[in-house]
């Protein structure tokens, strides 16, 4: 399983860390240089010191100057400057590991000694109640597998209550040394039925942890001993490391791992070998490739293949870290094809990876790579990581639906796991960016609307959830699309909201309502958020709005109430419209002629709502059979609407009553079938849109 992106080389190699090894008789220090090969022997021209220089590709270098008994390292812009102290000391390079050492070693510090490696804990330290001591457990007296297996089981059939447990113990950890890890469940489930009181036994949950962990379980496995009794308990550390490297918790693994290292050694070399590679992958996840190569370089020669091919792949993987990519590619492509399913799948997926990160592979060609990769290789770890990553892959190329389809594929089959969890994130974050950073203004309206509605629930919960749904509807009012705003803001106002937010987005809710002409649904929004306190501004646009609905349900009286004493231009637009609308033609004149009166008086262009005004007052004048009006209309307009485009009919609709005919009545058949409310609405609509953008 793969580690997490690591940083640039560049940064990665600006500080070379010297290790020791293991070595108690002859201990030295390595380290990585990538691209180092050989060492050359120099002497200082100016004071004679001798130096060795070992060079390395550009970018890897020790920037800092250390001191040590034997040598001294100097500062260098690429690769490693050594000064010896002694005429002895060796500095070796093989594949790009330095070996500084002396024949007889150096004179290093003696490693800080753990407690329990102290004389007294040394005496008992296997047989500590966590510590699962399989080379002794993998034996039973006489025969073959089965026959030593057979014998156990009779042992536990007729054994006597009193030694039931003791039996049953012996007969699962015979199986779980063995590599029998669902039998040995089988027998501690039996066990700790007949014997509650074997739940909370260390032991049990470490062989229950490690039969879990052999068998994939890494949930459950976690689970059995999370324990805080468990917090100081070494061998617990000691699988507590390979659970979390195997759920790819990185920085726990290395935790536990470290903390396990002096307990290492009790363990069988397969073992050891699990937690080195461990160790291994969680050191490259901090960038600590000294450390990975370090534990790597101390991997027995003879390993399973299976496990031959996990070191080999954090191999490639350290490769790839220290910048020699096509070294990696040709190791990920070996493992690829090695017939080993699992180890070719995570060798796709770290080939990708390390791809992207080093610039070498598009992210065109990594979809379609981890596309196959998802279906080649399900269920576990890998498939959420690869996931994970073919999800971001999809928002950087702006896929969207791709993107979220994918993760939400990953929330959905890993509900427990971590990775799952931020995957979620993941979605949330990239669901944010488009409908409340902006980032869905680029998107065509409809494929915003209907991603939008695809991943609703990744709405936020609070004033961001509020924000983006109204958003969204202002993007969807803005192209016409009112219904499916009107049902947005309803949803607000009637299971999101309450108070003053409430009756400031029903305000809007009818508005909408009234554009879509459903003066009846404005009417119930506005009922049902009748709220005090609220802003003078939300005030009248609330009293504005409610009137222009009852005048389009016929309630011109209660319309007219309602306005009565507000002398605002809009209230006086609502007013003629109100006594046009209900065929009071003396007064509609009036009021008509009232709106376009200001514009009398200048000499500019009459405007278009000016010429309507000017065209609705002569008609309800002739309606009214009001010569004067019509007098008053020619006098103070006629100048200025000759020369506008509606000339012609300035001059028909304010014709004397008596030659009034049937042009004149075309004419006012058409100005009158003017949809007053939709062009109030309108102009509503861009004084209330204007207002939001100012505040």
């Amino acid at each position: 399983m793969r580690p997490a992106r690591r940083a640039p080389i560049s940064r990665l190699s600006s500080r070379r860390t010297l290790l020791r090894n293991e070595d108690v008789k002859h201990p030295a220090l390595t380290t990585l240089l990538a691209g180092a090969a050989h060492a050359l022997k120099l002497a200082d021209p100016t004071i004679g010191d001798s130096l060795i220089a070992v060079p390395s590709m550009i970018g890897h270098a020790s920037t800092v100057a250390r001191r040590y008994a034997e040598f001294s390292i100097l500062p260098t812009a690429a690769g490693l400057v050594v000064v010896p102290f002694t005429d002895d000391l060796d500095v070796s390079v093989a594949s790009s590991r330095v070996t500084v050492g002396r024949p007889q070693g150096l004179a290093l510090a003696a490693p800080a000694q753990p407690l329990i490696d102290s004389p007294a804990e040394l005496a008992r330290s296997g047989d500590g109640p966590s510590f699962l001591d399989f080379a002794a457990w993998s034996r039973a007296p006489g025969g073959s597998f089965l026959e030593q297996a057979r014998r156990l089981k009779l042992a536990v059939a007729v054994a006597r209550p009193d030694e039931a447990d003791r039996l049953y113990l012996r007969l699962a950890r015979f199986y779980l040394a063995n590599g029998f890890s669902a039998e040995a469940l089988g027998v501690l489930d039996l066990m700790q039925a007949g014997n509650p009181g074997l739940k909370s036994d260390p032991q049990i949950q470490t062989m229950r942890a490690a039969a879990d962990y052999m068998l994939g379980r890494y949930h459950d496995a976690h689970n059995e001993i999370a324990g805080g009794g468990f917090d100081t308990d070494r061998h617990a550390a000691f699988w507590r490391g390979l659970i979390e490297a195997a759920q790819l918790n990185w920085d726990a693994a290395r935790k536990d791992l470290a903390q396990a290292l002096p307990v290492l050694r009790l363990y069988a070399p397969e073992w050891q070998a699990r937690a080195r590679i461990a160790d291994a992958r969680a050191a490259l996840a901090a960038d600590a490739v000294e450390t990975a190569d370090s534990e790597l370089a101390r991997l027995p020669g003879q390993m399973p293949r299976s496990l031959a091919m996990e070191a080999a792949l954090a191999r490639a993987e350290l490769l790839a870290a220290e910048g020699r990519s096509r070294e990696a590619r040709s190791v990920f492509h070996s493992i690829e094809t090695s017939g080993d399913e699992r180890a070719g799948a995570e060798a796709v997926y770290a080939d990708v990876d390390a791809g992207l990160a080093a610039g070498t592979m598009s992210q065109d060609a990594a979809i379609d790579a981890l596309e196959q990769l998802r279906f080649r290789w399900r269920g576990d770890a890998l498939e959420l990581q690869t996931l994970r990553k073919l999800g971001a892959l999809y928002f950087g190329r702006q896929r969207w639906h791709q993107g979220f389809a994918t993760l939400k594929i990953a929330s959905q089959n890993f509900p427990n796991e971590d990775l799952a969890r931020q995957a979620e994130d993941d979605m949330r974050e990239a669901f944010e960016g488009l409908f409340l950073k902006g980032g869905a203004d680029r998107l065509p309206p409809v494929q915003a609307l209907g991603l939008f509605y695809d991943y609703i629930d990744l709405t936020p919960i609070g004033p961001s959830g509020d924000d983006m749904i109204r958003h969204m509807a202002d993007r969807l009012v803005a192209i016409d699309l009112l219904e499916p705003a009107a049902t947005l803001l309803d949803y607000q106002v009637t299971k999101r909201l309450d108070g003053m937010a409430r009756a400031q987005v029903a305000t809007r809710l009818a508005m909408i309502d009234l554009l879509d002409h459903k003066p009846r649904e404005a009417l119930e929004a506005l009922r049902m958020s009748q709220v005090s306190g609220l802003p003078p501004d939300v005030v009248h646009q609330r009293m504005i709005l409610q009137a222009r609905a009852l005048a389009a349900v016929k309630q011109w009286d209660q319309a007219l109430d309602m306005i009565a004493t507000d002398d605002s231009s809009d209230s006086r637009q609502l007013r003629a419209d109100i006594y046009w609308e209900s065929g009071n033609w003396d007064i509609a004149g009036q009021k008509a002629e009232a709106l376009a009166v200001p514009a009398s008086a200048d000499t500019k262009p009459l405007s278009d709502e000016t010429r309507a005004d000017v065209l609705r007052a002569a008609i309800a004048y002739s309606l009214a059979n009001d010569e004067a009006g019509l007098d008053r209309l020619r006098k103070n307009f006629a100048a200025r609407m000759g020369v506008s485009r509606d000339a012609s009919a300035f001059a028909v609709v304010t014709q004397k009553l008596d030659t009034q005919d049937a042009e004149f009545r075309d004419m006012a058949g058409q100005i009158a079938s003017v949809d007053t409310l939709e062009a109030f609405m309108k102009d509503f609509r861009k004084r209330y849109d204007d207002t939001r953008m100012t505040n």
